[in-house]
């Protein structure tokens, strides 16, 4: 099985106490101090550019005392369309919308999949994990408290978005293997680079800050992983599963192709 090669693109805790976390609960109760009321929406004048921020909470994350004031939706660890379709009428109401997921990668990965289906890719993002993860590494965000903080108090930034073939978004991590997490065989590019050709243990790819906007590490045995980027990473295989932000596809498939999408998403931190 053969994958031709890519054409080059320009192309404290209000719930759940954390030591070490009250600093940011004490100086943030009732919102961030730093902002201003015209910023939330309170007492703005005509004319004026609003924001307004909202939570979307995921499975029963902890929240913050920094985002405990703040308007928010509960929903499940993958928020369906529906529950997001729910929210876009509130953001859309002001000029600068600002939702923040609060969650894991799967969650933030649903979020963004249907801003990009529904080309809503303007609504500014904040991400607040509970625990580390691959998105919040790749994409700087901290954890908990600190990630909270530059939820609210960031600046939205244009950062590359990372989609596959199928249309969904990618957060943290992918990992393709063959079936049953067997061997995977066939031939991988990231661009024009070759990453491998022949059977290996698996392939992942991962988001980047910078441009291109990915990157792939093809895992063998006893070797150290080296890392190539590239605005697309393309596979073809006689077989294969992929695995995107710990949620695994239940059929196998004869390729896969992860790119950065032609219009960036709005990450606050």
């Amino acid at each position: 099985m053969t994958v031709a090669r890519p054409a080059k693109h320009d192309a404290d805790w209000h719930t759940g106490h954390r030591p070490g976390l009250s600093l940011l609960g004490r100086r943030a109760v009732g919102g961030s101090p730093e902002r201003s009321e015209v910023e939330h929406g309170v007492g703005s004048e005509e004319g004026v550019p609003q924001l307004s921020t909202h939570v979307l909470r995921c499975n029963g994350a902890p929240v913050p005392i920094a985002l405990a004031s703040l308007s928010m939706t509960q929903t499940s660890a993958i928020p369906d369309a529906a529950r997001i379709d729910e929210l876009l009428p509130v953001l859309a109401a002001d000029s600068l919308p600002r939702l923040i997921v609060l969650g894991e990668d799967a969650g933030l990965a649903a979020v963004l999949t249907h801003l990009l289906r529904t080309e809503r890719l303007h609504v500014e993002i904040g991400y607040v994990p509970v625990d580390r993860t691959y998105g919040s590494r790749a994409y700087q965000t901290g954890t908990g408290s600190a990630a909270a903080e530059r939820a609210l108090e960031g600046k939205p930034q244009d950062t590359p978005l990372i989609r596959d073939d199928t249309g969904k978004v990618l957060v943290g991590r992918a990992t393709v293997t063959g079936p049953d997490g067997s061997r995977l065989e066939g031939e991988a590019y990231a661009d024009e680079v070759p990453l491998f050709s022949g059977t290996i243990a698996a392939l992942n790819i991962s988001p980047t800050l910078e441009m291109p906007g990915a990157r792939a590490a093809v895992v063998r045995r006893f070797r150290r992983r080296r890392w190539v980027a590239g605005r697309a990473i393309q596979l073809g295989t006689p077989g294969a599963v992929v695995t995107r932000d710990g949620i695994a596809d239940d059929r196998t498939v004869p390729r896969a192709s992860f790119y950065r999408h032609n219009e960036p998403w709005r990450l606050v931190r």
